[in-house]
């Protein structure tokens, strides 16, 4: 059966192809996912997973894997998601500022249509980023993508790379999707690894 991954991210489709794990289709779910909302940072990249799956099954019209995911960063009591704004990416910035400690939480589910196993799972973790001058800030800004991501920024960009101070966790979480899960989930629910 093919893998399905139910996400329009470019970044969850390259590392889950870079890992040997073939995608053989993308589905996107229409809902606003801003539309699912709890307080608790931790449950909430997953509760999206979920609902981005619910949604999609029904669209699904031959047999296979379908993984589904989500990533949230966050500040203390603060959710870092994709900015709305180049104000609102200045104010991320001025978190990151090479001290604040910074969580994230990667969610993914992985189903079977055909059986209708599913597993679900999440890998976490934290890191520091910064500190960036206001010039670098703004270069970053004017390169246009920064609406894109979680937090407004992509881990593997020239500009970011550097400014790492710690990850304490799975990089690939960090970048929306726990690759070992994946490859867990898969091989548990019926897919044979090539």
């Amino acid at each position: 059966m093919n893998i399905i991954l139910g996400s329009a991210s470019k970044t969850r489709r390259l590392l889950l192809e870079e890992a040997g794990i073939p995608i053989a289709g993308v589905l996107v779910s229409d809902f606003d996912e801003k539309s699912i909302r709890t307080n608790d940072y931790r449950a909430l990249p997953m509760a999206l997973a979920i609902a981005k799956r619910d949604a999609l099954l029904g669209k699904v019209t031959d047999p296979c894997f379908l993984i589904t995911g989500d990533v949230v960063l966050f500040y203390g009591d603060r959710l870092l998601e994709k900015p709305a704004s180049a104000d609102e990416e200045r104010e991320f910035f001025r978190i990151y500022n090479g001290v604040n400690r910074c969580g994230f939480v990667s969610a993914i589910t992985v189903t079977n249509t055909l059986t209708g196993e599913t597993r679900e799972g999440t890998s976490d973790g934290e890191f520091i980023l910064g500190p960036f001058t206001t010039g670098e800030v703004e270069a970053y800004i004017s390169g246009g993508t920064y609406m894109e991501y979680a937090g407004g920024f992509r881990y593997k960009d020239p500009e970011i790379t550097p400014k790492v101070v710690k990850l304490d966790g799975d990089l690939d979480a960090l970048m929306g999707m726990p690759i070992a899960l994946a490859k867990q989930f898969l091989i548990e629910i019926g897919w044979k690894e090539k």
